[in-house]
């Protein structure tokens, strides 16, 4: 029984011979090239994209036994999950297993693909800076942190099921035009879940990194970036953390040179910087992704952003 290919309302490729396949490709992921494996005849290719906060969700269908190679490195993190058909990664030797296991590509792989006929995939593309930037974000850390994914990962357990029950909430939301994430509503928040899945797959090398922090400063740390759109009090963060205040700024300074209300205010620029990275919010201004997150005086915003990031709000959206 064939598969139904998800997010078929986003679809924007159909295409019926390499060469379309390989042009449309070409101007949203890295260049690739495509064979048949096996016949020369019409081919039968579908492609689905959904551009969302921090990563791209999409889905594709080949009808054909089809070899996919990438004419250079991957720039991206790609996590392929096959619904139908096992994917064969020939660089790796790995293979994704449908409704089983899939594979993740990393930036730097030079990738070759098998994809069996009749095969039915979803995918999920993070660009490498955005996945630093959050790490840096999420677990407080001003280093640009090492990031190494598994290649091969189990979607029945652990960090893998629950990526695979995050994706399937997602495809769906994404398939009726009424949900609250088709809406915009909840897109951030459910793509911020999805982002930690493939963060907590760098554990060690995230905690490496931030193993300076005490269990105080890290339930400070955590409950401000759970809150982040929230007003915060020193107050608040002390009864939460169960630090006194006094303790919390000299922690907060001694870890991260800024005391935790500047800590507070550079992680909602993060999240601005973010926000005006993504494509899908070209639409939007900078002064309502701003607001969005607390900051509702355009020059005092600009001068702070400017001063931790070295260009301007509207540079960064530009670029």
């Amino acid at each position: 029984m064939e598969t139904k290919m998800p997010l078929q309302s986003y679809q924007y490729i159909d295409a019926h011979h390499i060469d379309e396949v390989e042009d449309a490709i070409a101007k949203v992921f890295e260049p690739r090239h495509y064979f048949q494996s096996k016949s020369e005849g019409p081919l039968n290719i579908k492609a689905s994209l959904v551009r969302l906060p921090f990563l791209d969700i999409a889905s594709a269908h080949f009808g054909e036994d089809i070899q996919e190679i990438f004419q250079q490195p991957a720039e991206n993190y790609f996590l392929l999950a096959p619904m139908n058909g096992d994917i064969i990664s020939n660089h790796s030797g790995k293979v994704a297993v449908h409704n089983r296991s899939a594979i993740i590509l990393s930036p730097g792989e030079m990738v070759d693909l098998s994809w069996p006929a009749d095969c039915t995939v979803v995918f999920v593309r993070i660009r490498p800076q955005v996945l630093e930037s959050f790490c840096q974000t999420y677990y407080g850390i001003s280093e640009t942190p090492e990031i190494i994914l598994p290649e091969h990962l189990d979607m029945r357990q652990a960090e893998g099921l629950s990526l695979a029950n995050m994706i399937h909430t997602l495809t769906t939301e994404l398939e009726d035009e009424n949900s609250l994430l088709s809406r915009g509503i909840t897109s951030r928040h459910l793509t911020e879940l999805l982002m930690m899945g493939f963060v907590n797959m760098n554990q060690a090398q995230i905690a490496g990194l931030a193993k300076g922090h005490d269990k105080k400063l890290n339930t400070a740390v955590d409950y401000i970036m759970a809150n982040l759109k929230q007003p915060l009090t020193l107050e608040e963060l002390a009864n939460v953390s169960g630090s006194s205040i006094r303790k919390l700024q000299a922690d907060f300074s001694k870890q991260f040179n800024v005391g935790p209300k500047t800590y507070i205010k550079q992680a909602r620029l993060r999240q601005v910087r973010q926000a005006l990275q993504q494509d899908n919010n070209l639409d939007k201004s900078v002064g309502d992704i701003a607001a969005e997150w607390g900051f509702f005086h355009a020059s005092h915003f600009s001068r702070e952003y400017k001063k931790l990031f070295g260009e301007s709000p509207s540079e960064t959206q530009k670029n």
